[in-house]
């Protein structure tokens, strides 16, 4: 029997929380928040309360994500405060 694969958008959510490359963190951030935007979408017209739930804990995962990347590119530009610890 073959594994399911994980939903589009799980699996570009999860790169965009993986990712450390400064350069590549806001196409991944976009990416996820496209492919979880395209899946509400689609599940407006019969989705999982579970599915659902779990579309919209990723879209707060994805602004916070925003947020946290908007920090660190100002912390590369020196603009931004010590790190976090």
């Amino acid at each position: 029997m073959q594994k399911q694969q994980p939903p589009t958008w799980q699996v570009a959510l999860q790169d965009a929380v993986r990712e450390t490359n400064p350069g590549l963190i806001e196409a991944k951030i976009q990416a996820a928040e496209a492919a979880i935007s395209n899946r509400i979408g689609a599940a407006l017209r019969g989705p999982g309360f579970a599915e659902e739930q779990a579309l919209f804990e990723a879209l707060e995962t994805i602004r916070t994500l925003k947020s946290v990347s908007s920090l660190g590119h100002g912390e590369q530009r020196g603009t931004a405060s010590a790190g976090v610890r």
